[in-house]
């Protein structure tokens, strides 16, 4: 069967309240040259995509776009540093009394402080992570291997036609040859019977 070198392929689905959307490009290449572009935090899972499509795809410049969103709130909790507040209190406390500046310390001012504020996130399951997302991997490459193989039939059926033409040509050509030939025949001395007799073997 042939298949076409260039494709495209998309799956979206939501699995696990996270929204995947896969799409996967591909263009004519000597050798497999794969990239993936997808979110930092799921970095993880990078290499585990481009087995996925190694294992699908064996030439061909391929290009991977993954985006993820998710469809419920993580359960994020911020608290108090309150070793680090304390410490800047102190400080600024002490820049009033040793200099004598005004006392403008404020819940706004302190909260632009570094590392004030503590955020705790849960920890992801980066394996069930990466399976939700080779799940909708596989599904972006079926349809862009059914794309291939669309665009494959259209090739092979043109290649087809385009060999018919050749060789109807190539017939038409040849009969030319001989027909000029027989009536060159015919015009020679005792010629006609000859061509007559050729004629009719042929």
């Amino acid at each position: 069967m042939v298949k076409s070198m260039t494709g495209y392929g998309r799956a979206v689905e939501t699995v696990n309240g996270r929204e995947f959307t896969v799409e996967i490009r591909s263009v004519n290449n000597r050798y497999l040259d794969c990239t993936v572009k997808l979110p930092r935090s799921f970095s993880f899972a990078e290499e585990a995509v481009k087995a996925a499509v190694k294992a699908a795809v064996s030439r061909g410049k391929v290009d991977v776009y993954i985006s993820v969103r998710s469809e419920t709130e993580a359960d994020v909790q911020v608290t108090l540093n309150k070793p680090v507040l304390e410490g800047y209190l102190a400080a600024m406390r002490q820049m009033v009394a040793d200099y004598g500046v005004k006392d403008d310390i404020s819940v706004s001012a302190l909260s632009r402080m570094s590392d004030v504020f503590v955020v705790d996130k849960p920890k992801a399951d980066e394996d069930q992570l990466k399976a939700d997302l080779l799940s909708v991997v596989e599904k972006a490459l079926l349809a862009y291997d059914a794309m291939r193989v669309t665009e494959g039939l259209a090739l092979e059926n043109d290649l087809r036609s385009r060999a018919n033409t050749i060789l109807e040509l190539v017939a038409q050509g040849q009969n030319q040859i001989l027909i000029m030939g027989l009536q060159h025949i015919g015009r020679t001395p005792g010629g006609k019977h000859q061509a007559a007799a050729l004629g009719q073997r042929l």
